[in-house]
């Protein structure tokens, strides 16, 4: 059953999202301009080379917060134009949220949240972790240090990808890196280290896994899950 916050809540919930996230980080909010706690528990993450995925309005992105993102190798910023929505998770939480990931918005503010997990909301956290990579992968531009390599910047479109375990085409959606045969037998055990054979964008034969299903190349190049 879903946690009803306040401000406190909603601040302190979000930290132990970051804190516990081991493989994945999704932070979307419209406003980004965070304290120095919240910017040392992700710049830990970082050295520990979690996929890291930010999702914000670039006219609401600070030059120096911009900045800051580009000096970290595994985070990776997507920017939506309409965004509206704040929602926070790893890859066993969720928090959907009023709070903007801004400081002004945590000492300031009166916030409302509900916090969610994976074991106890099965399927709502599907749904909330679903549109959230389709948020992070539909994007006007990109950007963070490994973003950086790409032409200038510029908006990048992937129609056509791979099945991490057959090589078979199948459309590139980060949430279900697998053909239909290949998803239901790995959704059986629903391990998401399971070593797997293939890079989801390049197809080239690559050690992957459903929590890494690109190459470290395609990794570098792309705003991924």
């Amino acid at each position: 059953m879903g946690e009803f916050l306040t401000t406190a809540g909603v601040s302190h919930r979000l930290e132990q999202i970051i804190k516990n996230a081991n493989e994945d980080l999704i932070l979307i909010s419209p406003y980004f301009n965070v304290n120095r706690r919240v910017k040392e528990l992700l710049e830990h993450k970082d050295r520990e080379n979690i996929n890291i995925r930010v999702v914000c309005r670039k006219s609401k992105l600070p030059k120096s917060e911009n900045n800051w993102f580009n000096s970290l190798a595994s985070v990776h910023t997507v920017f939506r134009k309409n965004l509206h929505a704040k929602c926070y998770l790893n890859e066993n939480e969720a928090l959907l949220t009023s709070m903007n990931l801004y400081e002004f918005s945590q000492i300031n503010n009166d916030e409302m949240g509900i916090f969610i997990t994976r074991t106890e909301e099965p399927d709502l956290y599907k749904s909330i972790y679903e549109e959230s990579v389709r948020l992070a992968t539909k994007r006007e531009s990109v950007g963070g240090a490994a973003d950086a390599r790409n032409a200038g910047g510029t908006t990048q479109t992937m129609q056509s990808g791979f099945c991490i375990r057959c090589n078979d085409n199948i459309p590139i959606e980060q949430a279900k890196p697998y053909c239909e045969s290949c998803f239901a037998s790995w959704n059986q055990y629903e391990n998401r280290k399971f070593a797997e054979n293939y890079c989801h964008t390049c197809g080239e034969r690559h050690s992957t896994s459903f929590a890494r299903p690109e190459c470290r190349p395609c990794y570098s190049q792309t705003a991924k899950i």
